[in-house]
This record gives structure tokens, C-alpha cells and sequence, in this order.
């Protein structure tokens, strides 16, 4: 499972997860509309906390990809300045 608080946000977005059982590691992908990737982040902890800055981030709409082993899980952020 994965959260993303604020939601429009300014200057930066946590991400908080909970991975699978299991599972120790996982990867998180930031991409823009078009698909392009804007941020990647290699997760460790079967649960715990990714702070973005966004500071340097175009406004506009971000998808976000959890992804473990056979799992993943996608949801949307707003970046607004």
C-alpha cells in the first residue's frame, strides 16, 4: 500500500508504504503525463517513509508506481506552485 500527502503539494510530497509480506525492497517511479520518468527511488524496509522534493518540479500532474516483485500499485499527485 502506498499514500502520497500533501495532495496538491508545493515543495515536497511523503510517501508513505507498507510492502508486502515478505517483501523487503521496492521501487518507486515518479513519471509526468506523457509518461516520461521524472524520479525513481529504491525503497528498503518493509514499510516506512520517501520524502520528495519538489521544490525543482514542473506544476502539473505526476503518476506514481510502487512496484514489488509481481505487485504494484499507481496513483496521482498534483503538483501546485
Amino acid at each position: 500500500d502506498i499514500t502520497a500527502k500533501p495532495n496538491p503539494a508545493t515543495d515536497w510530497v511523503a510517501f508513505d508504504y507498507t510492502l508486502p509480506e515478505n517483501e523487503g525492497s521496492a521501487t518507486l517511479t515518479l513519471t509526468d503525463i506523457t509518461g516520461k520518468t521524472v524520479e525513481s527511488f529504491s525503497l528498503n524496509g518493509q514499510q516506512g517513509q520517501k520524502v520528495w522534493d519538489t521544490r525543482d518540479i514542473k506544476p502539473g500532474t505526476y503518476i506514481y508506481t510502487l512496484k514489488v516483485a509481481s505487485f504494484s500499485k499507481t496513483g496521482k499527485i498534483v503538483i501546485a506552485k
